[in-house]
């Protein structure tokens, strides 16, 4: 689709990126549940709904076309 994201596996990091990936996420979604999307809002959930209209506003960058 030509946008661009950064995927973050925190069950592979050392303790300590954890903590911090952590901590981070629990300001956009403080129950800290995965997995969760940042799409100009937050989006707790793979839920088809959810993403649908999360996604439905954004276009993709046509120079990553």
């Amino acid at each position: 689709m030509g946008m661009e994201f950064e995927a973050i596996d925190v069950d592979l990091m050392d303790s300590g990126e954890q903590w911090l990936i952590i901590k981070e996420l629990k300001k956009h979604n403080p129950d800290a549940t995965y997995p969760t999307m940042l799409i100009e809002e937050v989006v707790l959930d793979f839920s088809e709904t959810n993403l649908i209209d999360s996604l439905a506003d954004i276009k993709p960058d046509k120079e990553n076309e």
